[in-house]
């Protein structure tokens, strides 16, 4: 079974007090992140997020980061701390992807 590469990463939702809104991050990927209503909606937009920069750093030849583990498993932690968001948009029409910016990736 092959398993999709923006799964393998490490992704953290939690909530934001600042912004009102869950935020999902990746630790492969420290300047990404996603803002949404749902801890689901925030899951799934980081990892849009991740495939999008991951497409971006391929066409570009930038070396994509590995993922810390691969056993294909998703793991969530959903703190209750407020956190700095510094979020990068891609291209497409998710919530959490508009406008890439590949030199934040």
């Amino acid at each position: 079974m092959s398993i999709p590469r923006e799964e393998l990463y490490t992704y953290r939702v939690e909530w934001s007090e600042e912004d009102q809104e869950f935020v999902g991050t990746v630790a492969e990927f420290p300047s990404l992140s996603c803002l949404a209503d749902s801890s689901l909606e925030a899951l799934s937009g980081i990892q849009q997020v991740v495939l999008q920069a991951i497409d971006i750093s391929e066409e570009e030849g930038k070396p994509v980061p590995e993922p810390y583990r691969s056993s294909g498993t998703t793991h969530v932690h959903a703190g209750q701390t407020a956190t700095t968001i510094f979020a990068l948009s891609a291209k497409r029409n998710h919530p959490c992807t508009r406008g890439a910016d590949s030199s934040q990736v």
